[in-house]
């Protein structure tokens, strides 16, 4: 459960770290930000099918 917790807060922090890149200057930074919520994402989805199994299980 602390795991999702995590997720979560790193899922926020990201989302402000664009969006501050987006309204400054380092617009091309917002690219690799928007990549890591990508993989983010794509990690917290592969965790909760592997969570699923263990709870149904």
């Amino acid at each position: 459960m602390w795991l999702f917790i995590i997720n979560i807060f790193l899922f926020l922090g990201l989302c402000f770290v664009l969006l501050h890149f987006l309204a400054g200057e380092e617009r091309h930074l917002s690219i690799i930000i928007f990549f890591a919520i990508c993989l983010w994402f794509m990690s917290f989805i592969v965790w909760m099918l592997h969570f699923k199994d263990h709870v149904v299980a």
